[in-house]
């Protein structure tokens, strides 16, 4: 993800993945964290919750697993799910299961 937001707009930022293992219905929530320091590595507390996207059944592939989407709102609307000053921000996604936190990096989102 290399992404470049400007802090007056607002913009749905995705992050895919592929489920390799079980299926949607077993992820309770998902996630996703912006922060300044490159060597920040965020706890689960610190995650905005936001939208697990599914595309549909013609993306799943059984031989490497079901393709799906996490999707925030960024930006400067009050129905946004992250406001970000300018700058340079990491980031993470969060896929919660009964039996896992999974914290990824993303990349980088650039505002200016």
């Amino acid at each position: 993800m290399a992404v470049t937001l400007y802090s007056t707009g607002t913009r749905y930022v995705g992050v895919a993945f592929t489920l390799g293992r079980g299926t949607p219905a077993d992820i309770t929530a998902v996630g996703i964290r912006f922060h300044a320091d490159p060597n920040h590595v965020p706890t689960v507390a610190e995650f905005a919750n936001v939208t697990l996207v599914q595309p549909g059944d013609s993306l799943a592939d059984p031989t490497i697993g079901t393709k799906l989407d996490i999707v925030a709102l960024v930006g400067a609307r009050l129905s946004a799910d992250v406001a970000l000053a300018a700058g340079d921000w990491q980031a993470f996604s969060l896929i919660v299961t009964a039996a896992e936190d999974i914290i990824d990096y993303a990349g980088v989102v650039t505002v200016k």
